[in-house]
């Protein structure tokens, strides 16, 4: 469709599309004859056949030929990482807020806002290709970076890394996190896996093809590369090479809104609902894409010369007109702004402003065993037109709730506040998160808020007895049990406890009762998962 545009030397605006209607391209070709007439010396005996044919170009111009279509909530300017090397990946910490970019020559970038970049010391000199990053809500966060070589080095804060135990010397193409879980794709078909910092090993795979992404969703495990390579795993150690729609080289691959999207080389883009059967879509680009990443509403793609491509679904996509022709490794939307880099340390960046919430995040900390904690939160019309909010949900951990939602169907004017308040009960003892998405129908335009707690557990029971006609003493290795004196306590769900039985002189241990994984087993260790009775039958000897 025709757009609408401002280029300012530094900045970029994508304003509000003009709607599509070819009497104006009528229009334009007969002024144009009009005012050309006179100076090309169009005479009236060949005017009319000139007109003509000036018509049919327009009307089959019109129908068939599609400007870049604008993006009228994102504001895009050009950002400079402060270094000539290459950008190939960037991730966003929820915690701290922070963007993290890695890229050739061991470079390390950390901004708050996209803007300003601050180097820090990687610690190695090869080009790193991709970065991971496990979140906690209470404690250190885990960042983990890879590259060239086999490099694989890690940070608790983004800031200070250090080198991880080298187990391949295979280039690195791509990590992902689920959970403890770290795996790493990279050439000749290398995937390692790792649950810990210095544990890495090696897996095998289907495959010698090089693996450039790797990404997880809907329980899977997916990883992709050259040759149209896609290769699927529940757990990351067992892989299978699934049917690939596209010989090409496929150069990442996100999931995002039950939705798995890769793309490649020569414009390709597949999309699956399982990661396992691919179906290729219309990119309506030739140019090879480098990345794809989902954010908050909508994919990403973008690559050579600069293109950005958007989708909501994954099947109709169109081209954002940016105003940058510098080719693009990496993209990422979070929180609100959209960051996209790539050669000699360019990018762009935009920000949508028009929906936000205060504060941008929440952060519960840790919540005691079987407390629950609410906490409200405003939703802000940023924009200069109002915006009616059609639509608040929220996935991630079933232990987060929302209360109370005073925004579902109210219309903000400019500056205008509603609230939504959400709850967290405590549960089996971890990290949780979850977020919440505010779509609005007026604009396509949304905001997501990211909630974190820590669950120290559920408290259960644990009741403690003695039987039999012999003696002893019963003792935990949590809860406070010394039975004789003390025969019950309240512990967290999901720890594990060991019953020590120790008979008085005179006396033996026969066997517990009430725990099925223990008979005649002492002392008896299991897991708390439930308010548990425990018996110890001592005799006389």
């Amino acid at each position: 469709m025709p757009y609408d545009k401002t280029l300012g030397t530094f900045f970029i605006r994508c304003r509000i599309k003009i709607p599509h209607q070819p009497f104006l391209s009528y229009l334009l070709i007969l002024l144009s004859f009009l005012v050309l007439s006179p100076i090309l010396g169009i005479n009236k005996k060949y005017g009319g056949v000139v007109l003509k044919i000036l018509f049919i170009i327009s009307l089959i111009i019109s129908i068939f030929y599609d400007l870049p279509a604008s993006a009228n909530y994102l504001s895009f300017s050009r950002v400079s990482f402060g270094v000539e090397s290459d950008i190939n990946s960037t991730i966003y910490s929820t915690k701290t807020g922070n963007f993290v970019a890695v890229g050739d020559g061991g470079f390390i970038g950390t901004s708050s806002d996209g803007i300003y970049w601050y180097s820090s010391n990687s610690k190695t000199g090869e080009d790193l290709k991709a970065i991971a990053y496990k979140f906690t809500a209470y404690g250190n966060d885990l960042y983990v970076a890879v590259g060239l070589s086999g490099t694989i080095i890690y940070s608790y804060d983004g800031f200070k890394w250090q080198q991880d135990l080298k187990i391949t010397s295979k280039n690195l193409n791509g990590v992902i996190n689920k959970s403890s879980l770290f795996i790493a794709v990279g050439d000749e078909g290398t995937i390692l896996k790792s649950e810990g910092m210095g544990k890495w090993e090696k897996i095998t795979s289907p495959t010698t093809n090089i693996l450039n992404s790797i990404t997880y969703g809907n329980g899977i495990f997916v990883a992709i590369g050259n040759g149209g390579v896609i290769l699927a795993s529940i757990d990351g150690t067992n892989w299978s090479q699934c049917q690939s729609p596209t010989s090409v080289n496929l150069k990442s691959v996100s999931f995002g809104n039950g939705i798995f999207i890769a793309v490649g080389d020569s414009g390709v883009i597949l999309r699956s609902l399982d990661g396992v059967t691919w179906v290729q879509q219309n990119s309506r680009t030739g140019g090879n894409l480098r990345a794809v990443s989902f954010g908050d509403f909508a994919f990403f793609a973008v690559g050579q010369g600069g293109v950005v491509m958007l989708s909501g679904d994954g099947i109709f996509w169109e081209q954002l007109y940016t105003g940058n022709n510098i080719s693009l490794n990496s993209v990422l939307y979070r929180n609100q702004i959209f960051i996209a880099a790539g050669f000699n340390g360019s990018g762009i960046r935009a920000y949508n402003n028009y929906i936000v919430t205060i504060p941008p995040f929440i952060n519960l900390g840790q919540v005691t065993a079987n407390k629950k904690v609410s906490q409200p939160f405003n939703v802000i019309n940023k924009s200069n037109t109002p915006l009616t909010i059609s639509h608040v949900s929220k996935s991630g951990s079933s232990q987060f709730t929302i209360n109370n939602d005073f925004c579902s169907g109210v219309t903000l004017q400019p500056n205008d506040v509603c609230r939504i308040e959400v709850s967290f009960t405590s549960g089996v003892a971890g990290d949780e998160k979850a977020s919440i998405v505010i779509k609005s129908s007026t604009l396509p335009v949304s905001s997501t808020i990211s909630l974190l707690a820590t669950s120290t557990g559920v408290l259960y029971n644990l009741n403690v007895s003695k039987s039999g006609n012999g003696s002893g003493a019963i003792y935990s290795s949590l809860g406070g049990i010394s039975c004789g004196a003390t025969c019950s306590g309240q512990i967290i769900g999901g720890s594990s406890i060991t019953l020590y039985a120790i008979p008085s002189t005179g006396s033996s241990f026969v066997q517990w009762k009430g725990i099925n994984s223990c008979t005649t087993t002492n002392p008896c260790s299991f897991t708390l998962t439930d308010n548990v009775a425990v018996n110890a039958e001592f005799q006389s000897n």
